[in-house]
């Protein structure tokens, strides 16, 4: 018994100092965890820095250094605004050419035949005979104006 009794003390002994050491070991372990997350830590700092200078690095390269101002911008005393009546003039000119223009030209490229001259001068054919338009006399005898008389003054000379 004696000797069970003292095997028990030196298990019991020997437990003491395992235990003693296990409750000293995560003290250490804490100071291993906290110097290994210091030491990560400064190392993701550094990698942000050196990405940060050469980042500096390449954008100093990329500004122009050589540029000068000459002459500062003057701001106008005020804006600019288009000049309404010089537009209107400059398109009823264009207007007036353009309606011009485009009247000649229809007359010129118009080939349809409205009298015996047309026929006698475009087919030359000799015309023996017409069929006169009787609205056309009533019309111009029912139009007193002058405008009227003098259109077909040229109108006859213009046949003729």
């Amino acid at each position: 018994m004696n000797a069970a009794g003292a095997q028990k003390n030196a298990i019991t002994t020997i437990l003491a100092k395992s235990e003693e050491q296990l409750s000293t070991l995560p003290a250490k372990e804490k100071g291993l965890i906290q110097v290994q997350r210091d030491s990560d830590v400064a190392q993701d700092i550094y990698i942000m820095l050196a990405k940060r200078y050469e980042e500096a690095k390449i954008s100093e390269v990329m500004q122009p250094t050589d540029v000068q101002i000459i002459d500062e911008a003057i701001v106008p005393d005020k804006p600019v605004s288009p000049k309404k009546a010089l537009n209107i003039i400059i398109a009823a000119v264009l207007g007036l050419f353009l309606g011009i223009g485009l009247a000649l030209m229809l007359e010129y490229l118009n080939q349809a035949i409205r009298s015996t001259d047309d026929v006698e001068y475009y087919l030359d054919l000799a015309v023996l005979g017409s069929i006169p338009d009787y609205n056309k006399f009533d019309s111009e005898a029912k139009s007193t104006g002058i405008l009227e008389k003098i259109k077909r003054v040229f109108n006859r000379r213009a046949r003729q």
